[in-house]
């Protein structure tokens, strides 16, 4: 009983230095004669506000890299075989108001499609440099949602282009734009897009 009595003391004694963050000496002697593991506190290494800002900073960097017309910035926030969904071609007639909403168009059997994400912003910085002089991609509005390695979010988008023929006049575009995120290696990737784009 009296063995009982002084190691419950020295669990006590232990939880109250620890509960208080007092290092002494006493704790080595008591661990090693008691033979009770003394573990530090750890603190957290994913707070999830610092993951959400992680991940907007990722997809500001993707979209401003865009705007300054430089690829390879462009290609190193994507994963290694990410991927592009195409639920509607990125160019089909305005959807006036007496028109057809998204989900009744008549679209070619091959939508929705998927595509290799870094070829096709290869294509498409290639599409610009010969079509455009200004490409200005802005994100207006993210929304995140964090499941340890995984990730989603939500972005609004509005797109400015100004075309290389002045006869032609420049284009405002808005809308959403969803990705997927992985982390790796300590580093949040896009790995899945998706948007609803279109000329409105």
């Amino acid at each position: 009983m009296k063995k009982y009595k002084t190691r419950y003391l020295t669990h006590s004694s232990i939880g109250l230095l620890l509960a208080f963050g007092i290092q002494t000496p006493v704790l080595a002697s008591l661990e090693q004669a008691n033979h009770v593991p003394v573990s530090k506190p750890v603190k957290s290494l994913n707070h999830p506000e610092a993951e959400k800002k992680a991940i907007r900073d990722v997809i500001i960097k993707m979209n401003q890299a865009v705007t300054d017309s430089n690829l390879e910035e462009v290609l190193i926030t994507f994963a290694k075989n990410a991927i592009k969904v195409d639920l509607f071609p990125a160019h089909y007639p305005k959807q006036g108001k007496n028109n057809k909403s998204d989900e009744k168009l008549d679209l070619p059997d091959v939508y929705p499609k998927t595509a290799d994400l870094k070829q096709r912003w290869q294509a498409v910085f290639g599409i610009m440099s010969a079509s455009t002089k200004l490409y200005e991609r802005k994100t207006e509005t993210i929304k995140v949602q964090v499941d340890g390695a995984m990730a989603t979010a939500w972005v609004k988008i509005r797109t400015r282009s100004v075309p290389h023929d002045p006869k032609r006049s420049e284009t405002i575009n808005n809308f959403y734009e969803m990705l997927v995120l992985k982390k790796m290696h300590g580093q949040w990737k896009i790995m899945l897009t998706s948007n609803n784009r279109h000329d409105r």
